[in-house]
């Protein structure tokens, strides 16, 4: 690339060999796009991102129209929903933290799509869900309200994004499952019993 661009600058304007230049530069930041896959995982991840910036600073060379904020999402999309699937899998607060990083960086792009909504809401609704879970072991009685309260304050927060995700696509039944569970979490029987009928029609 450095010596592409050294080319470019000693060329002259109406020289036929830029178009060949340009060419090699594309098909570099094509490779740059295609390696991100090969390290994207919860250990090799920060090499993809690094990638990914050079994908983006080579396209944006190209043609710059290139709209950087929406590669950003889908990458940053990307990574919080792997990171998410990682917690769920090995309750890892590394995980965790670093779900609600990429996932949150990617609703600061764009709030309102439904897989940003849907993958925070349900990050908040799992985290709820193993809660409950570990009290279902043998908690101290007066540690019981602690773990209550964590809990509905997570179905609170998760309330939000899954309503947001559902009024985006209403015929997903993952979301509608998950909002009469938060509803039932949060003791409002007459939501929970809705959102259970919605589900079953889904399901018909």
């Amino acid at each position: 690339i450095e010596s592409y661009n050294k080319a470019l600058v000693l060329m002259d304007t109406g020289s036929k060999e830029k178009t060949s230049i340009y060419q090699s530069i594309r098909y570099i930041a094509a490779s740059y796009h295609n390696d991100i896959a090969k390290t994207l995982d919860t250990v090799n991840y920060e090499q993809s991102l690094k990638n990914a910036k050079k994908y983006k600073e080579l396209t944006k060379f190209l043609d710059p129209t290139f709209d950087e904020k929406n590669y950003d999402y889908e990458i940053f999309l990307i990574l919080g929903s792997m990171f998410e699937k990682e917690y769920e899998k090995s309750d890892s607060k590394n995980a965790l933290d670093l779900a609600k990083v990429y996932l949150f960086k990617a609703y600061e792009i764009k709030n309102g799509t439904f897989s940003v909504n849907k993958n925070i809401g349900f990050l908040y609704y799992n985290q709820a869900v193993s809660i409950i879970k570990k009290m279902d072991y043998d908690i101290p009685l007066d540690q019981l309200p602690v773990y209550q309260d964590q809990s509905i304050k997570l179905g609170q927060q998760a309330l939000s994004y899954c309503l947001k995700a559902h009024e985006i696509e209403p015929k997903d039944s993952a979301v509608v499952e998950a909002l009469a569970g938060i509803y039932y979490l949060l003791n409002d029987n007459e939501k929970h019993n809705e959102y259970k009928k919605k589900l079953e029609e889904l399901r018909k």
